[in-house]
């Protein structure tokens, strides 16, 4: 029995699992328990102040550790980098893109290019400094829903995704829109490098939980780990945990194999914190071989707590 959330997005992504499981266990056929998670139902207040993302998975892995599902499935980057007591992430399938697209039914190719009182919607605070940080001339707006809904928001919505707030742009994940069959190609939407809009710890990624002492879905599980997206989110969150941050922290994190030629094997992990409004944004970043990427994590993180960043969050936290 996998466990999710009723979404959209949830659906393919936990459907994609359980192919995966199919092919991986001829004749194994999993069942499904759908799930309207905390998350879901309140939408009109920012994640932190109803729990955070935490309110996303806290349901389904209360259905695992029951014993009423054998695994649930969730976007990583919604998973608190502690999870709940006896429970493990025994699978990461392989990583989708991981960049921000930028959602704007006039077109826009960046934060910057956006007009001045231009309206973006989000609820992520990381998505809304470094736009602020890049165009500090726009007005940002708490926009939350699924991503039918939020492509709504902007006018780029099929007819029925409704939304009750209106505005001019919006940031979504590109795994995200492309799991739903979204072309970010498409008129009105502009994929971020992240240079710009640098992505949230998983983001791209998939985590399959299940109890740490089931040894049996654990054995069902291995064959749809993916060991280089496990070592690169693994790192990404273990430098969140070190800042003591979490899930909805003014915090980017990426490690990504080196692009640059004559790098083999090498792995690059950028790393910002910022102020809410984007004004202060503290980087750091370390290149190395994949088997030093926790050492690489925990050493960005020192640098930038060296720099400040434990005031930036406390900040953050307390706006």
């Amino acid at each position: 029995m996998l466990a999710s959330r009723r979404s959209p997005l949830a659906r393919v992504q936990t459907e994609a699992v359980a192919a995966a499981l199919r092919e991986a266990w001829p004749g194994l056929e999993p069942a499904f328990l759908w799930q309207r998670s905390t998350g879901d139902r309140v939408l009109d207040r920012p994640l932190a102040d109803v729990g955070g993302k935490g309110l996303f998975v806290k349901e389904l892995d209360a259905a695992v550790c029951s014993g009423a599902a054998a695994a649930a499935v969730h976007s990583l980057k919604d998973v608190p980098t502690r999870l709940a007591p006896g429970l493990v992430i025994a699978a990461t399938p392989r990583r989708a893109p991981v960049e921000d697209v930028l959602l704007c039914g006039a077109g826009a190719a960046g934060f910057s290019a956006l007009p001045a009182g231009a309206t973006l919607g989000t609820s992520s605070p990381r998505r809304a400094a470094q736009a602020l940080r890049a165009n500090p001339r726009l007005r940002v707006v708490l926009l939350r829903g699924n991503v039918g809904s939020r492509r709504a928001a902007v006018g780029l919505g099929e007819p029925g995704d409704g939304s009750p707030t209106r505005c001019d742009a919006t940031v979504l994940a590109r795994a995200g829109l492309e799991r739903l069959g979204v072309s970010v190609e498409a008129p009105g939407h502009a994929v971020l490098p992240p240079e710009e809009s640098l992505p949230a710890a998983g983001q791209g990624a998939v985590a399959v939980v299940c109890r740490e002492d089931d040894a049996a879905t654990r054995e069902r599980l291995a064959p749809l780990d993916d060991p280089p997206t496990a070592a690169a989110v693994a790192a990404e969150r273990a430098l969140v945990h070190r800042l003591g941050a979490d899930c909805h922290s003014p915090v980017a994190v990426l490690a990504a194999p080196e692009a640059a030629p004559g790098s083999p094997g090498r792995w690059r992990l950028r790393a910002r914190v910022l102020s809410t409004d984007g004004r202060r944004c503290l980087a750091a970043e370390r290149t190395c071989d994949a088997g030093r990427l926790m050492a690489a994590a925990e050493d960005a993180a020192a640098e930038l707590l060296g720099a400040g960043a434990a005031a930036l969050l406390a900040e953050a936290a307390s706006a």
